[in-house]
């Protein structure tokens, strides 16, 4: 384990008049999050400037963002030089003695962009041309590491393939020059390096990593060249140059205590000769990092060519053989709908789109479309959940306005589903299909109102449970003695009901409800009795409630939860409150492993105070935005166990999925226009900030909810969200699949994407497909060896190999970038099993090696592994070796002498669990069997081939 605080310095991205860098500090167990560079203070003087268009400047500045590496200087710069990075407005010099950074006047730039194009226009049209040249000025400052130790060295690593030549002047010129990824400054301090390299966003960061024993005070920058550093009361500074000035907001500070963020105070402190060094807060220097690697796997478009909005909305993996599953929905046509499938032609309005996808079996490797096809009708057809039955099928539930919904086609099924097609407005379907993609069969349900489903649950004995909302009044009249009644109590009611497989009886119907709007968005079956929870949201007053944990309405909106048994007998059902005047709504649900737990979440700007747990858990305070995410873990029985909020200060808008490992450690799955500082993603996150205007966030919390494991951004430079849609994520044999919906070309994908480039415009959404892994794939992950022992030896030394994770190369809009670091795989834990299934831990086994002191003499058969990653999820195909302990018994068969004196007794040892045995008796012989034996007591000890004994008395 290791102790890490980082202090970044978080990118700007209002403007593009600023220099493209951002920094991070890591420093023991504590996270301060600062500015490297604000936005220049620059005049408005356009005069001279022609009518350059920003988006132009800022494209070619953004392309440029992209491209950041350094470059080895082999003579073509001067010799104090070891290493340039360029930038649109600056560059990065890297010496001896530190960092050099530039910076140049945004106006001069733009200036000078345009004279060169007024130029080229003049030489091209013959014209004359006698304006003077546009003169950037610039400001330069070293960023120096005051009393640096001697022994600090500069490395450069992660070469790239690409080799550049420079021909200059009347030099030879410099060949085969090479450019890297990272420069790090190592030993700059005692136990304390730096490490500037391209973020994943594209931009330059530093990392000051500070590990076990670091001393705080020995951190001191001095901005060598800066003209004045000046703090502000609000707790920023000011950096003033010869080309504006910046502003450095107040660090933020925080250190992650077994994941759990804790405030730390901190101020920045300045000296007259411009060094910065910070004044800390205590801090827990023992506490350490939970190591629970997680890491992008794989990534591609699923469509990347739609006529009108194309979003994703469900993802399901088959557990046998881990075929993955989507479903989208396309405003118009879109591409990759392959041959063969049920239907290759959009159907004009909003369609289905659903697919089959293999990831690689290797990162980076190239994975397979299966299938792809649409499913839809002359109108629109939205589908916002699907689960695989027991018998193999996929089965998708939505809404459709279509009067010719496809009921059936393909081959694979017979007769015919309920058809309801001809009810006003929309109605509810249910679609199976089968996974080679060319069959499908359904029933469309509803009556004389809008009618729509938004979850859909398979029982064990294969029928399936849909909830969502409806406005009907003749239910009752179009299914008879199911339970269904012709009342709508509010405008929009909730509805549940039963179906069978064939899709062509509905065993009850409950729809309910109370004065207002009720919304049942997500539910739950237990695969053992059958019972069913649903839970949503109400702003009704008189929302239907039984033995109800809270039986009033106290929010605009509150969330509400109930249990239904296998017939739709509601058991029970609450409210979830809201605060005073404030809307809550539940959107995702799950049980946790043994099915004891519900855990369910959603979106709310504010919970009653007895729906947020009081300490204990991640974050108890609302966040302030528009709305937060919120988690809660309760029993099946309404008991209240804990909750947290995940947000920051804008809108967490929509959570699009959660999902329950193994370790009940919860995944969500969400979209928010939040940025860091205010939401902060955790060590190894893929992308620390929000690099658009939404974009995802996918995160994991422990199972008490007290800590965030793991949370990163995921997205580009547009608009990346989806309002509506909650079966987005799941998990399986430690991956994590998740469906997105993006508008922006340049979303990280990876190396070994089926298609990487999003050809329609940045107006249109597009859906793509995300796998993370937890921990990531590793490679040289191996340990020896198989042992044999007798019943009470201690075994040797279990040895292993020193692993490695594997990460992808990441793609943003044909641009590529190594992948954030995550740490080491180094870090172990032994575990040993009698049955190969529970698995304890090795106290103090947390080295590469076993040492067989701690595990002592072994008397019985026992598995031994080694895991890696921390509390990450345990693959199905982890390591371990055996140890078979050879257990030796000896019985024998006795002749008795007929005469007390008479030498005719005899013994034969019948040895048993080894073989190759050698034998000592108590006469000396050494056979198996003795005989001319008088009246006595006698012995025999029998050691078998592996040194194993036993001894047999007659």
């Amino acid at each position: 384990m290791k102790n890490v605080i980082t202090l970044y310095h978080v990118n700007l991205k209002e403007s593009i008049y600023q220099p493209l860098l951002s920094v991070a500090f890591c420093v023991c167990g504590l996270l301060v999050n600062t500015y490297a560079f604000s936005q220049l203070s620059v005049s408005n003087s356009t005069s001279n400037i022609p009518d350059i268009s920003n988006t132009d400047i800022e494209s070619l500045l953004h392309y440029y963002d992209h491209q950041i590496f350094f470059t080895e200087n082999k003579g073509q710069w001067d010799s104090n030089e070891l290493y340039r990075a360029e930038f649109p407005l600056g560059q990065a010099l890297v010496t001896k003695e530190g960092m050099l950074l530039a910076t140049f006047n945004a106006e001069d730039i733009q200036a000078s962009y345009a004279w060169g194009l007024k130029e080229e226009e003049a030489r091209k049209n013959l014209q004359e041309f006698n304006e003077t040249p546009v003169k950037i000025h610039g400001h330069g400052w070293r960023m120096e590491f005051v009393n640096a130790s001697p022994q600090m060295s500069v490395q450069a690593k992660q070469v790239h393939k690409e080799v550049f030549n420079y021909f200059m002047g009347d030099n030879a010129g410099q060949t085969n020059v090479k450019s890297y990824q990272e420069i790090w400054y190592n030993n700059v301090y005692e136990h304390v390096d730096v490490r500037y390299y391209p973020s994943a966003e594209g931009s330059l960061e530093y990392d000051i990593i500070c590990k076990p024993g670091f001393d705080k005070n020995t951190l001191a920058i001095r901005m060598a060249g800066i003209t004045k550093i000046k703090k502000q009361e609000n707790g920023s500074l000011i950096f003033r140059t010869s080309v504006g000035d910046m502003e450095i907001p107040a660090p933020i500070v925080y250190q992650i205590v077994e994941g759990k963020k804790i405030m730390i105070d901190a101020r920045y402190r300045i000296t007259d000769d411009n060094i910065i060094s910070f004044d800390i807060g205590s801090f827990d220097k023992n506490a350490t990092l939970i190591i629970d690697p997680i890491a992008m796997r794989w990534a591609t478009w699923v469509n990347s060519n739609s006529t009108g909005q194309n979003h994703g909305h469900c993802i399901w993996v088959d557990q046998s053989d881990g075929a993955i599953y989507i479903v989208a929905r396309v405003d118009g046509s879109t591409n990759f709908i392959t041959v063969g499938a049920f239907d290759v032609t959009s159907n004009g309005h909003v369609d289905l789109v659903i697919g089959k996808y293999l990831e690689p079996d290797a990162v980076g490797g190239v994975g397979s479309r299966v299938w792809q096809t649409y499913v839809g009708g002359n109108l629109d057809d939205n589908p916002y959940a699907m689960e695989q039955g027991p018998d193999g099928e996929l089965y998708i539930a939505g809404y459709t306005g279509s009067s010719n919904y496809p009921l059936s086609g393909g081959l694979a099924f017979s007769g015919s589903g309920i058809d309801n097609r001809a009810q006003a407005t929309d109605n509810i379907f249910i679609t199976k299909i089968n996974t080679s993609g060319n069959s499908i069969k359904s029933a469309v349900i509803g009556g004389n109102g809008s009618d729509g489903a938004f979850d859909l649950r398979t029982t064990a004995d294969g029928n399936i449970v849909v909830c969502g909302n409806t406005r009907s009044t003749n239910l009752n009249t179009l299914f008879p003695g199911v339970g269904a009644t012709n009342i709508n109590y509010g405008g929009i009611d909730a509805i549940i009901f039963k179906i069978n497989t064939d899709l062509d009886v509905v065993d009850w119907i409950n729809n309910y409800g109370g004065s207002g709007l009720d919304q049942a968005t997500i539910m739950l079956v237990n695969q053992d009795n059958a019972d069913i929870f649903v839970a949503g949201y109400t702003n009704s007053s008189a929302f239907p409630t039984l033995i109800a944990r809270q039986s009033s309405k106290v929010g605009g909106t509150d969330g509400y939860i109930q249990k239904f048994n296998s017939d739709g007998t509601m058991i029970w059902s609450s409210y979830f409150n809201s605060a005073l005047s404030k809307i809550t709504k539940i959107l995702c649900m799950e049980f946790n492993g043994d099915g004891s737990e519900l855990i369910f979440g959603g979106i709310t700007n504010g919970l009653h105070a007895s729906n947020i747990s009081a300490s204990g858990v991640y974050d108890n305070s609302y966040n302030g935005g528009t709305n937060d995410l919120f988690i809660v873990n309760m029993d099946t029985s309404q008991t209240f166990n804990f909750a947290t909020y995940i947000g920051g200060s804008g809108n967490e808008v929509n959570m699009m999925g959660m999902n329950v490992d193994d370790n009940n450690d919860v995944f969500v799955f969400g979209y928010t226009d939040s940025n860091s500082p205010s939401l902060t993603a955790t060590f190894g996150a893929l992308q620390t900030t929000n690099f658009g205007i939404n974009d995802k966030i996918f995160l994991k919390l422990s199972a008490d909810l007290s800590a965030l494991i793991y949370l990163t951004y995921y997205g580009g430079s547009g608009n990346d969200y989806d309002p509506i849609g909650q079966r987005g994520i799941k998990t399986s044999n430690c991956r994590i699949y998740t469906i997105i919906t993006a508008q922006s070309k340049d979303i990280p994908l990876t190396e070994g994407a089926l298609n990487t480039n999003k050809i329609s415009s940045t107006s249109i959404y597009e859906p793509g497909l995300v796998v993370w892994a937890n921990p990531p794939d590793l490679i040289n992950n191996e340990i020896f060896s198989d042992q044999i022992l007798c019943p009470g030896q201690t075994p040797e030394e279990f040895t292993g190999s020193e692993p490695d994770y594997v990460l992808p190369v990441i793609i943003r809009d044909g641009t590529t970038s190594v992948y954030p670091d995550i740490g080491t795989a180094e870090v172990y834990q032994w575990q040993y099993s009698l049955d190969s299934i529970t698995w304890i831990d090795v106290p103090g086994g947390i080295y590469q090696n076993l040492d067989p002191i701690l595990i002592g003499p072994i008397d019985t058969f026992t598995y031994f592994r080694r895991i890696i990653g921390g509390d990450a999820c345990i693959s199905i195909d982890a390591d371990h070796v055996t140890i078979t302990v050879s257990v030796l018994n000896v019985d024998g068969t006795i002749t008795d002498p007929l005469c007390y004196d008479a030498a005719e007794g005899s013994i034969t040892l019948i040895p048993t669990g080894s073989s190759s045995y050698s034998y000592v008796w108590s006469t000396g012989d050494d056979a198996i069997s003795i005989d001319g034996l008088i009246a006595g007591d006698y012995f025999a000890v029998v050691t078998d081939a592996l040194g194993c004994s036993d001894t047999f008395f007659a």
